[in-house]
């Protein structure tokens, strides 16, 4: 959980770069969004460092390339907490022999457990990375309810799933490999 805190916390200004790139998609016709978020404005972002040097500049760092890394920071530990800690559980619950398909299965298992752990918080943080503050998230939560916190969670397990799959199967190779016994 700490280091998974700790690499959030460095790569804040990355997904807050991230985050507000991907808020300015869509189409342009001279200079001005067609399509998505900001439709009718003109385009803010045009490039990473662009990104980076216009928030720093406008913002400031902790209000404005840091937004939001509390919620990141409390996302990536609640993340790696939740997937660890379910894929070693699921795994001696099964009570199956080591292998392949065990990892295989557990790991997928875990990415959905953790993904559905931190779905709220993801959502508050994309909010919070894009510009809003804590009174627009509970304005989201009385007009939409609680469902609005997991909003896309079906494309986020995909991707942690996926994710899951690829990491847990590697690192248990990786322990065979070097002898070290499962968990």
């Amino acid at each position: 959980m700490v280091t998974g805190g700790i690499g959030a916390m460095l790569t804040c200004p990355l997904d807050c770069i991230r985050t507000r790139m991907q808020a300015e998609a869509g189409k342009v016709t001279n200079g001005i969004l067609e399509t998505g978020l900001r439709r009718g404005h003109p385009v803010r972002y045009t490039s990473m460092l662009t990104t980076f040097v216009s928030i720093v500049e406008k913002e400031g760092w902790a209000r404005g390339i840091y937004r939001g890394a509390t919620v990141t920071v409390a996302r990536a530990s609640l993340l790696n907490g939740a997937q660890l800690a379910s894929y070693d559980t699921l795994k001696k619950l099964s009570n199956q022999e080591e292998g392949p398909m065990l990892h295989f299965l557990c790991a997928l298992a875990s990415g959905v457990i953790a993904q559905t752990v931190v779905m709220p918080i993801d959502t508050i943080k994309s909010s919070m990375m894009v510009g809003n503050n804590w009174n627009n998230i509970w304005q989201n939560l009385r007009v939409n309810g609680p469902v609005w916190l997991y909003r896309g969670y079906l494309p986020a397990c995909a991707g942690q799933g996926l994710i899951m799959v690829l990491q847990m199967p590697l690192i248990e190779e990786f322990r065979r490999l070097l002898g070290v016994a499962a968990i």
